[in-house]
C-alpha cells in the first residue's frame, strides 16, 4: 500500500533542510525565510540546496560585485528564453509567458535571495516550481 502523504510531517523533514541550509549561508534562517520554505514541498529540498551550494561557490571571498553564472549548460540558442538562465531547467510555462520579466526559475531565485540575505519571495504557485520526482 503506498504510502499516504501527511501534511503535518512536511515541517518535520523541512527541519533536516534547514540545517543544511543554514550550514552553507553560514547563519540562522529568519523566520519569515523559515516559513517559505515550510510553504514549499518538501520534495524541493534537495533541488534548493545544491542551488545554494552552487551559489555559495561563487560568491566573492571578500566583497566586490556579485554575479551568478550558468551552472548547467542551455539548450539551443532559440530556447534559452525558455530555460532559467542559471540552472538550465525548463521555465514553467507560467513562467515562460513572462519570460520579459524572469529568467531566473523559482528554486534559482530563492536559493539567490537567501544568499544575499534579502527577503524571500514565493508567489505561491506549484505551477512555478520544477516537476520533482516522489
Amino acid at each position: 500500500m503506498p504510502a499516504m502523504k501527511d501534511e503535518q510531517t512536511e515541517p518535520l523533514a523541512w527541519n533536516h533542510y534547514r540545517s543544511e541550509v543554514e550550514q552553507v549561508l553560514g547563519k540562522t534562517l529568519d523566520e519569515e525565510s523559515w516559513h517559505v520554505l515550510l510553504s514549499l514541498p518538501v520534495a524541493v529540498g534537495p533541488e534548493l540546496l545544491w542551488r545554494l551550494k552552487a551559489f555559495h561557490a561563487q560568491l566573492p571571498a571578500a566583497g566586490g560585485t556579485i554575479f551568478f553564472h550558468s551552472m548547467r549548460s542551455h539548450p539551443s540558442p532559440g530556447a534559452q528564453d525558455q530555460v532559467c538562465t542559471l540552472c538550465g531547467d525548463p521555465l514553467p510555462q507560467v513562467l515562460a509567458a513572462q519570460s520579459t520579466q524572469r529568467f531566473r526559475c523559482e528554486l534559482c531565485a530563492i536559493a539567490a535571495r537567501l544568499l544575499l540575505g534579502y527577503p524571500v519571495l514565493y508567489e505561491r504557485s506549484r505551477e512555478s516550481l520544477p516537476a520533482v520526482e516522489h
